[in-house]
C-alpha cells in the first residue's frame, strides 16, 4: 500500500498549494509539494525564493504525512474515475461497466432507452440535451451514463442481446425512456418521450429527482 500511495504522489503537482510544513524537530517552512524523489524524499518548492529542496519523508510531521496521504487518496479517486468513461460525462453501451462505475462512485445511474436512427423524439433528446456541453458538465460530476440503443441499423450481437434483456427487465414500451436508478438499485424516476426543453431546464428537473 505504501508503494502504491507513493507512486500516486508522483503525479500530484497540479494539486499542490503553498502551506506550512513542519519537521520532527518543530522547524517550519512555507512550501508547495512538487513530487516524490524516489520513495523516501519529498520535493518541495520554497515560497520565499521558489527554490526546490528535498526533504526526507520520514522527517515530516504526522500532519504533513497525513496531508500527503490525502493527496494520494484524491489521486486514486481521480484515477478510478478516469477508468470509467460513464463517470466522466460520456455514455457507455456496456451495462456491466456502468454497474461497476456506479458501485465505485455511488452515483445515480442515468439510463436512456433510445432508437437512435429511427425515433424522432430520441434524436431530439440526443441533439438538444444529451449532446449539450451543459448536460455533459453536469453528468460528469453527478451521474453514471448508460445508453441502451435499439436501432434499425447494425449492432453487435452482444449489445443487442444485453439491450433486449434490459428492455424486458425494465418494461420499456416506448422510446425514448429515461430511468434514473439510485446506487441502491432502486428506481428514482422514469420519463418516457421528450418535449422540447433547454439543457438548463432539463438539468433543473433532474436535480429535483436526485
Amino acid at each position: 500500500m505504501k508503494v502504491y500511495l507513493i507512486s500516486l504522489l508522483f503525479t500530484l503537482a497540479t494539486h499542490a498549494e503553498f502551506r506550512t510544513w513542519t519537521n520532527d524537530k518543530g522547524q517550519t517552512i512555507e512550501a508547495e509539494y512538487l513530487r516524490m524523489k524516489g520513495e523516501e524524499h519529498v520535493s518541495l518548492r520554497l515560497k520565499r525564493n521558489l527554490s526546490v529542496t528535498q526533504v526526507p519523508l520520514s522527517s515530516l510531521s504526522e500532519e504533513d504525512q497525513s496531508y500527503l496521504k490525502e493527496l494520494a487518496a484524491s489521486a486514486a479517486a481521480e484515477e478510478l474515475l478516469a477508468s470509467y468513461p460513464s463517470a466522466n460525462g460520456k455514455f457507455t453501451e456496456d451495462a456491466e461497466e456502468a454497474a461497476q462505475a456506479q458501485k465505485a462512485t455511488q452515483r445515480p445511474l442515468f439510463m436512456v432507452f433510445t432508437g437512435s436512427d429511427w425515433c424522432p423524439p430520441c434524436k431530439a433528446l440526443e441533439s438538444n440535451i444529451l449532446s449539450s456541453s451543459a448536460f455533459k458538465k453536469f453528468a460528469e460530476k453527478k451521474l453514471i451514463l448508460l445508453k441502451l440503443d435499439y436501432p434499425n441499423g447494425k449492432q453487435s450481437r452482444a449489445i443487442a442481446s444485453q439491450n433486449a434483456e434490459l428492455k424486458s427487465q425494465y418494461g420499456i414500451s416506448s422510446f425514448p425512456t429515461v430511468i434514473i436508478q439510485g446506487h441502491n438499485g432502486k428506481e428514482i424516476a422514469r420519463k418516457s418521450g421528450f418535449s422540447s426543453s433547454s439543457p438548463k431546464e432539463y438539468i433543473e428537473q433532474l436535480e429535483k429527482k436526485l
